[in-house]
């Protein structure tokens, strides 16, 4: 099995896809940022709340952190009550792993378990980015381990995201029901072989939309290699680049692109753009007629925060201690105001005078959440031609 420390139940939904992404990111680490520091101090928070201990209330300095973790607690709390305190264990944080594969393990948020039913609780902080339950490798993976490392047989198996901050139309807690026997099939038929691919020296890389998520993904030569041979594969773009073949990098050894080179494929970033939004427009185009693109659909986007009367704003704002270069830009977006963290009397008022735009419509994957806004062709009556064409017609 494989040797790459970093090969965890907590990234297999990562490593399930690429076969190289162990190798790819050893040494990089995470990348620190405000979405994970953010994510960090929420789970932080929520094992304490599990674990009983005395937390600030809404005043704390975290107040966005410990709504979140609140959020998934009282799930906890609601789901321990109905399965029976008594004869029911939660664990939080806990270790679990696959037998026989010492590299396969993880700390799964929330684990509820008696002798009929399992359930993993895995609490999501992003905002954008949709969490899938019923994708989900990690949910599944933890789920195996858990069955694995407490041996204990479920009759019902629940994987549960807690996702408060998402901001579409979904539910912000999400749960797919499974069996022993749909899990261990795809324990033996997904988990356990993509896990014995990373034990390749030289397996290639697969670039999928993933890869934004991957700490090596701007030296990693699979991604690159992937995105030129779609690109020179086409005539237009073939021409439109001048060359009959395109290496990202000079030198594939590189850990760095060269500098000239990276300054040639800047220059060729307009056109790659352009490129790439033609193909969706084109796209979008041949789904609202009916036809079919396999693999994606046309699900609604979403619409823009907006201040629904600026006069009402600046009336609620004044002789507050917002300083007046702030007052300037909330004006201009509604999300930054609420980013100031002011009085909790103050951001209700101003929560209250935010309109929300209504949304267009993006071309999205076939397996992605959201339902397709393309009419039922074949649900609408076709007109009738008249008898006789109007005159104007004739």
């Amino acid at each position: 099995m494989s040797e790459h420390a970093r090969l965890s139940l907590s990234h297999s939904d990562t490593w399930i896809t690429c076969a190289a992404w162990p190798r790819m990111v050893e040494g990089f680490g995470d990348e620190e940022s405000p979405e994970i520091e953010f994510g960090n101090v929420s789970h932080a928070i929520l094992e304490s709340l599990l674990m009983g201990e005395n937390l600030p209330g809404e005043d704390s300095a975290k107040p966005e952190e410990n709504a979140c973790a609140r959020v998934a607690f009282d799930y906890v709390q609601e789901r321990w009550q109905a399965m029976g305190t008594e004869g029911t264990t939660c664990l939080t944080e806990s270790k679990v792993s696959i037998d026989g594969h010492a590299d396969l393990w993880g700390s799964a948020d929330v684990i509820l378990y008696n002798e009929d039913v399992l359930e993993i609780i895995d609490l999501k902080t992003g905002v954008g980015t949709y969490v899938d339950e019923t994708t989900s490798g990690q949910l599944k993976a933890y789920a195996q381990g858990a069955i694995e490392t407490l041996k204990i047989f479920p009759k019902e198996i629940r994987l549960t995201i807690v996702q408060p901050r998402y901001w579409g139309n979904e539910d912000k807690i999400r749960t797919l029901v499974t069996t022993l026997g749909d899990l261990a099939a795809w324990t033996a038929n997904i988990l356990i072989p993509a896990a014995i691919a990373t034990d390749n020296p030289i397996a290639e890389g697969t670039a999928t939309e993933r890869c934004k998520h991957c700490a090596g993904r701007h030296t990693c030569e699979y991604r690159d290699r992937a995105v030129a041979s779609s690109l020179v594969a086409d005539p237009l773009i073939q021409s439109t680049m001048e060359v009959e073949e395109m290496d990202i990098r000079s030198n594939k050894d590189a850990v760095i692109y060269d500098n000239e080179r990276l300054s040639e494929i800047l220059m060729m970033l307009p056109v790659i753009r352009e490129y790439c939004t033609s193909l969706e427009e084109h796209a979008l185009e041949i789904l609202m007629k009916g036809e079919k693109v396999p693999g994606y659909k046309v699900v609604a986007s979403g619409g823009r925060s907006n201040w629904l009367n600026t006069d009402d704003v600046e009336a609620a704002i004044h002789g507050t201690r917002i300083s007046k270069d702030a007052h300037k830009q909330v004006l201009k977006t509604p999300k930054q105001i609420l980013a100031l963290k002011p009085s909790s009397g103050l951001k209700k008022k101003l929560e209250g005078l935010i309109g929300h735009s209504d949304g267009g419509r993006k071309l999205a994957l076939e397996s992605s959440k959201g339902e397709s806004i393309v009419p039922a062709f074949d649900a609408v009556p076709q007109q009738e031609t008249p008898a006789e064409l109007p005159a104007f017609l004739q």
